[in-house]
């Protein structure tokens, strides 16, 4: 079945969960930046939670479908709706929640009042992507892709998954194709014919991310504190803790710049070294970058910590000028939290 774009005016990707195990090669880690925004919309079509998805950054897609298909839709709450060229009117297409497309129909998307990114799930997942022009899209859209990796055929005008390895999380080199098109109008989605019965369903409202409460106070961003970071005494770790931080409007995929009082550390130069999702590096400004899903892989800055992995997910949906503050945690309570979750959706 085929789901055309007819209108995309902010950056959309199809992306897949994480890519890490391919870094020594020099590629981005890349992947979803709401893991469980991601998860939660193929856990709700009982596909496999590596399935690609489509990542949509504040809104505005449009999308119609061919053929009958179920779709879930996650994340910030775009006011989906539906229409038909056949009825009158307009259906509202709900949120975390598993809702039925039918032929001739075309899924409208606007920009959210809260939250960042919204991500679409089709049951049995994407299968291919044909475009007019690949090598065209790669200056089409912003540098928050991760362009520069420049993987992929250009010279190709479809992506058939099946070509290419499986990209499944233990072999995923085929969503670092994927993840590099960002939708364009008149590309088209081929979808997997479902394997399987579909069930209407709706994510429990307890587990249903809050972006109100995010658009509305200062967040508290978990952190394992590094060994430098130690170093520094404890009065740094006080220092640092009570800070504010608004994010900054240079904030990408690659990594969010944080401005508020500058930090000064003790440090001696060192070598490059391999960068990890979450990484708070301090450049010589002193306003720290927390790295993220499309950072590169080596980096030379001095490293306060890491971000914890949920709290990543809590990052990639807040908004430039939004404030928050760092809390340290413990390794073992970082690993603990991620462990129980992702327990839960690869079970």
């Amino acid at each position: 079945m085929t789901v055309t774009v007819t209108r995309c005016t902010t950056n959309a990707l199809i992306q897949t969960l994480s890519n890490s195990q391919y870094q020594h090669w020099g590629y981005s880690e890349g992947g979803a930046m709401d893991e469980y925004a991601f998860m939660w919309a193929n856990r709700l079509l009982n596909n496999a939670i590596d399935s690609a998805a489509l990542e949509i950054t504040l809104g505005q897609l449009q999308l119609y479908f061919e053929r009958d298909c179920y779709i879930a839709i996650t994340g910030a709450d775009c006011a989906a709706y539906k229409s038909s060229a056949s009825q009158s009117g307009t259906q509202t297409v709900g949120n975390w929640q598993v809702s039925a497309m039918s032929a001739g129909e075309t899924l409208t998307l606007k920009m959210p009042k809260q939250g960042l990114r919204t991500y679409i799930a089709f049951a049995s997942g994407i299968r291919r992507v044909i475009t007019a022009s690949i090598s065209a899209q790669s200056t089409s859209t912003s540098s928050a892709k991760v362009n520069r990796d420049n993987t992929g055929n250009k010279d190709t005008r479809a992506t058939d998954i099946d070509d290419l390895p499986s990209p499944m999380i233990e072999n995923s080199l085929a969503s670092h194709v994927i993840n590099r098109q960002p939708l364009v109008p008149n590309c088209k989605l081929i979808i997997n014919q479902p394997s399987q019965t579909v069930v209407k369903r709706c994510v429990n409202r307890q587990y249903i991310s809050n972006y109100q409460q995010v658009t509305d106070h200062d967040q508290t961003i978990d952190y394992v504190p590094s060994t430098l970071a130690k170093q520094q005494g404890k009065d740094f770790g006080l220092t640092f803790g009570q800070q504010v931080y608004v994010i900054d409007s240079a904030s990408n995929r690659m990594g969010y710049r944080l401005r508020g009082q500058a930090l000064t550390i003790n440090h001696q130069q060192r070598l490059s070294t391999p960068t990890s999702l979450g990484a708070i590096q301090l450049p010589a400004d002193g306003q720290p970058i927390v790295l993220l899903k499309d950072r590169q892989t080596i980096g030379g800055y001095p490293v306060l910590g890491c971000v914890t992995r949920q709290s990543t997910w809590q990052l990639a949906q807040m908004r430039p000028g939004q404030a928050v503050r760092f809390q340290a945690v413990t390794a073992a309570h970082a690993c603990e939290q991620l462990n129980q979750l992702y327990q839960f959706f690869f079970s």
